[in-house]
C-alpha cells in the first residue's frame, strides 16, 4: 500500500521528478569527468606497496639502471617462408599456449638471390645505427646489434665443404641447398656461441627447407617484465615496421 500511494505519488509529482533528476545529475556529471581522465597504465604493476622496502629495490632496479649488453632481451624473429597463422579453432581462454598453426609458403625457395637478400638484411640489422634501430635493437659490447644470423655460419661452412658455386662463394646453388643444409645441421661449426639456436633458424623438416629466420633481441622488452601497454605497443609496432625497411 505504501508503494501504491505515498511512494508512487512522490515519484510521479513534479517535485519528486526534479529531485530524482538532480540526484542522477549529481552522480552522472562526476562520473563523466573521471571517465575522460582514464588512460592506460604507464608503469609496471606493483605487487607491494610503494613505500615497502622490497618495492623500493625493485623500482630502482627497473627504472634507474640502463639495459646492459649482458641483459637478455626478448627474442624477435624475422622469417622468410612463413605466411599468416591459421588460427581456426584457437581459443586462448581455454588453451593459452595454442596461438595457431603456421602456414608455409609453398613458393618459397632458398635461391642464391634469396640468400643474398637475407645476408644483406643481417648486415643491415647488425650495423645500422639509425635512431629507430637504436630504440628497438639491443647492442652487444662491440656496439653492433645483438643478432643471430644463420647465414654468417652457413655460407662459410658451405664454401669450405664445396657446396658454393664456382663463380660465387657467397651463395649456394639451389640444387645444392638441401645437401648443404643437411650437412650443416649434422656437423655445425664449433666454437660459435648459441650455435644450436642458430642452426634451428633453418626450418628443416628432414627433407627440405621450409623457412629461414634471423633473430634479434629487443632493447626494451624482456621475458620477465610486465611493462605498460603504451611502451609494449610502441615496441611492437616498431618491430612490425622494421621488415619493410631492411636493405634485404
Amino acid at each position: 500500500r505504501f508503494f501504491r500511494t505515498s511512494f508512487a505519488d512522490a515519484v510521479l509529482s513534479v517535485k519528486g521528478r526534479v529531485l530524482i533528476l538532480l540526484v542522477l545529475l549529481a552522480w552522472l556529471i562526476p562520473a563523466i569527468v573521471y571517465v575522460t581522465k582514464l588512460e592506460p597504465t604507464k608503469t609496471a604493476e606493483q605487487f607491494l606497496k610503494e613505500d615497502h622496502p622490497l618495492q623500493y629495490s625493485i623500482t630502482i632496479l627497473n627504472n634507474e639502471f640502463p639495459v646492459s649488453a649482458q641483459d637478455e632481451g626478448l627474442p624477435v624473429f624475422f622469417t622468410w617462408g612463413v605466411g599468416t597463422l591459421d588460427q581456426s579453432g584457437v581459443n586462448q581462454l581455454i588453451d593459452p599456449d595454442n596461438v595457431g598453426r603456421p602456414v608455409f609458403k609453398e613458393a618459397f625457395a632458398f635461391t642464391p638471390e634469396c640468400q643474398r637478400k637475407i645476408s644483406l638484411a643481417c648486415d643491415d640489422l647488425k650495423f645500422s645505427r639509425t635512431a629507430e634501430r637504436t630504440a628497438l635493437l639491443k647492442r652487444e659490447d662491440t656496439g653492433f646489434s645483438a643478432i643471430r644470423c644463420v647465414m654468417d655460419s652457413f655460407i662459410p661452412f658451405a664454401d669450405a665443404s664445396g657446396f658454393t658455386a664456382a663463380t660465387d662463394n657467397a651463395t649456394v646453388p639451389l640444387d645444392n641447398v638441401n645437401a648443404a643444409i643437411r650437412a650443416f645441421r649434422a656437423n655445425p661449426p664449433q666454437g660459435v656461441e648459441d650455435m644450436d639456436e642458430i642452426v634451428d633458424n633453418f626450418g628443416w623438416d628432414g627433407e627440405e627447407l621450409r623457412y629461414v629466420s634471423i633473430q634479434v633481441e629487443s632493447q626494451v622488452l624482456d621475458q620477465w617484465s610486465n611493462l605498460a601497454e603504451d611502451v609494449t605497443r610502441t615496441q611492437y609496432e616498431g618491430f612490425q615496421r622494421l621488415p619493410g625497411r631492411l636493405n634485404g
